[in-house]
Order: C-alpha cells, then sequence, then structure tokens
C-alpha cells in the first residue's frame, strides 16, 4: 500500500498534561519514532500537543515522501525540540542518512540518555509501550509522555531553558551536585555507600 496518514485522536489523558499544555516549552515539542532496519523506513510517527499521528509505507518511506511526514510532524515550528527514545544513536542517524532535512535551529532530547542520567543502576532502560509496541505513533506517544516526566526531574538543571539534552549532560559534568536536588534520585543502599559524593555516574 502507499503512504498513508492517521491521527490517533486527542491527546490521551495523562495526570499532569493540563500544566503542561500552558508551558511555551512543551508547545514546540515533537517526539518521533521510526519503525526501520536503517536501510527502510516503513513507519514514521509523531506525538505533540495536537495528538499522535502515523505515516507508514510498506515499501518504504523515503524522499519527498519522508520530507512530507518530518515536515508535517514539526507544525512549521522554526525552534522545535525533537525527542525520541535512543533518537541520537538510532533516529536521527538514520533520518539524516536518508535525507532528511530539520531546522537550523533545534533542540534534541534523547529519553535514553536522561532515563539513564535519573537511574543509572538500572539493568535496562528501555522503553516501556503497553499497547501497540513497535508501532512508531504508540511509542511516539509513550516517549512524549516520558519525556513530560523528564522534563519536570530536571526543570532545575536545564541551563537556560534548554531542552538539548547534550547541553544537559555538559551542565551536569560541570556541576554535578545538581543532581542531589531531583526528587526520587537515590541510589540504592548498597551503591551510595560507595560513592564519594555527587557523580553522573555509579
Amino acid at each position: 500500500r502507499g503512504l498513508q496518514s492517521i491521527q490517533r485522536g486527542s491527546p490521551r489523558t495523562h495526570p499532569n498534561l493540563r500544566d503542561l499544555d500552558r508551558s511555551p516549552l512543551l508547545s514546540r515539542v515533537v517526539a518521533i519514532d521510526i519503525e526501520s532496519n536503517r536501510d527502510t523506513i516503513w513507519e514514521y510517527g509523531w506525538r505533540s500537543l495536537t495528538g499522535s499521528h502515523l505515516r507508514k509505507n510498506r515499501t518504504g518511506i523515503k524522499g519527498k515522501e519522508l520530507q512530507e511526514a518530518v515536515d508535517a510532524s514539526l507544525l512549521g515550528l522554526e525552534h522545535p525540540c525533537v525527542v525520541g527514545h535512543n533518537l541520537l544513536a538510532w533516529d536521527w542517524t538514520i533520518l539524516k542518512e536518508h535525507g532528511a532535512r530539520f531546522p537550523s535551529k533545534l533542540e534534541l532530547w534523547d529519553t535514553l540518555v536522561a532515563s539513564w542520567l535519573l537511574a543509572p543502576w538500572l539493568s535496562s532502560h528501555a522503553l516501556v509501550v503497553n499497547e501497540n509496541a513497535h508501532r512508531a505513533d504508540a511509542d511516539a506517544d509513550e516517549c512524549f509522555k516520558l519525556f513530560d516526566e523528564q522534563a519536570k526531574h530536571f526543570s532545575h538543571c536545564l541551563p537556560n531553558d534548554s531542552l538539548d539534552i547534550r547541553d544537559l549532560v555538559d551542565h551536569l559534568f560541570e556541576k554535578p551536585e545538581l543532581l542531589d536536588a531531583i526528587k526520587g534520585r537515590e541510589y540504592p543502599d548498597e551503591l551510595h555507600s560507595e560513592l564519594p559524593g555527587p557523580t553522573l555516574f555509579p
């Protein structure tokens, strides 16, 4: 079948979404996900405050079709924050390899990296999707919610309100003591006793 566009309706109810709707920062956040084997992109899904969307093509989304999907997801934003789980190593890299173009002024937030920063002792930081896992729009939807929670934890750490995970990592390396103020970021007792002080690593 050819390229398809699916809108899954209004954003699902989320405990803190009402407060975040008023945030100018969240208004430029777009969570994306692709289903791909690197050579071929079959699905491109995204989630923003407008809802969840999906483009898919069994023979592969490429060229003009891919760029149209990317443009639709970014909503004409001049300074978007693109969010994804393992974004930097997977989705972003593959999209760039396939020639997708993004605004020159944008920020990237990898929820996998942020998850590790919040709880580096966990054995897995996989994105947990209870329904329609490995469908790009469902994964993007869950990633948007995960970003929602992560942004709250890191709100006091974000340099100049930047939503770029690379800026956050650099900032935390300079000021690791900021991690102590993150609510709920407590090492298991057996690890905590071995730590010399504030640190990014277990």
